[in-house]
């Protein structure tokens, strides 16, 4: 997450505008970068939204791959994912898990792999 545009409005309030892992906009009410970063790990609210959202209409596993920087080189991990999500609504569950806005910001492959097996265990 980092900030791209800060707008002060009083002393004590800016209007901040970040950008995640997977290219949307938010916009947030804050006094300072701190509270801004927690205003948004807490999801969208009354005062925290998406202003625009790069997120394409239909996932596919090559968004995922991409978007978490998937090595081509982990075959194992990429084999996992297509056969695993293998439906539009175990994809969204997967997006949710890793990418969406309170999806942990480090991801590793244990947390890949973790999140691959939570999903296939629901099958």
């Amino acid at each position: 997450m980092d900030i791209i545009k800060h707008e002060k409005v009083d002393s004590n309030l800016a209007i901040f505008h970040l950008i995640d892992k997977v290219g949307r906009v938010w916009q947030t009410i804050s006094k300072d970068e701190k509270e801004a970063f927690n205003n948004w790990a807490e999801g969208e609210n009354s005062f925290t939204f998406i202003v625009h959202n790069n997120r394409p209409e239909i996932l596919t596993n090559d968004y995922l791959i991409e978007s978490l920087n998937i090595k081509r080189s982990a075959i194992v991990v990429i084999q996992m994912m297509k056969e695993i999500l293998d439906t539009d609504a175990k994809r969204e569950d997967f997006y949710a898990k890793t990418l969406g806005y309170n999806a942990t910001s480090k991801i590793g492959c244990t947390l890949i792999n973790r999140v691959l097996f939570q999903i296939k265990k629901t099958v």
